[in-house]
């Protein structure tokens, strides 16, 4: 899958690093100071920003200062660890602007907040050609292999490009139980996956997609976006080394 100048799915896995900043000044600022990291795609993390009436508008400077850097937009809802409290309606309300003003290569849409919601703005973003990542995220644990396969499953037939979970491991079990189910999904899917287990415990998955089928990275530059991330160079240079094994 192709994404402006950027394939993913093939190689190393994409580093996206996420910038958000509570107002467009700071954006500004966090997207200034990207100069210098290896990435390859930016996520904007819209459930920080101050005045969300305002998303719909500013979109279109972000994408002017990114130039050809795909642009993610993610609205983290709070039950899946993000810092926004919105109903399924106005998470639907939110992201169809994003969507329709076209300055987004990729949105983020949560796969288990309502399903007819969901199966809308996916619909909504392909025929705006964007893509879409369909998430699921657990801080607290890290479900049953089984559990992780059903999920994967149910993104793919909701038509999603990339399909993506993020799970808190207790122990190394848990890291190896999703590196095992992304592997497994890797073989008897059709979309892409993307798949991180969180915390110190469990970075070895954010550096091994390249081994176990999980096409997306998540790196930081100032400030991370969830437990684990590593700095974007550091990452940059160990997936290097890995892939030139």
């Amino acid at each position: 899958m192709i994404v402006r100048n950027i394939e993913f799915g093939n190689g190393t896995p994409k580093i996206c690093v996420p910038v958000m900043g509570k107002n467009l000044h700071l954006l500004e600022e966090e997207i200034s100071n990207l100069q210098g990291l290896k990435y390859d795609l930016v996520e904007w993390r819209i459930d920080f920003y101050e005045d969300m009436d305002q998303v719909k508008n500013d979109i279109y400077v972000i994408r002017d200062l990114l130039g050809e850097t795909p642009l993610l937009v993610t609205c983290r809802t709070q039950d899946e660890g993000g810092n926004v409290c919105v109903s399924k309606e106005e998470y639907c309300s939110l992201l169809k602007p994003v969507i329709s003003s076209q300055c987004c290569d990729l949105v983020d849409l949560e796969c288990f907040l309502d399903e007819e919601i969901i199966t809308s703005l996916v619909k909504y973003a392909h025929e705006n050609g964007v893509k879409v990542i369909m998430s699921n995220h657990d801080f607290s644990k890290t479900p049953s292999y089984e559990e992780i396969m059903y999920r994967f499953s149910k993104m793919e037939q909701m038509q999603c490009d990339i399909a993506k979970v993020a799970y808190m491991p207790k122990d190394s079990d848990d890291v190896l139980t999703l590196l095992r189910a992304t592997n497994d999904a890797s073989r008897m899917m059709s979309c892409l996956l993307v798949s991180m287990s969180m915390s110190q415990l469990g970075v070895i998955s954010r550096i091994s997609g390249e081994f176990f089928h999980s096409c997306m990275t998540f790196g930081c530059a100032e400030n991370a976006s969830a437990p684990g991330q590593l700095e974007a160079n550091v990452l940059a240079s160990i997936l290097e080394a890995l892939h030139q094994r």
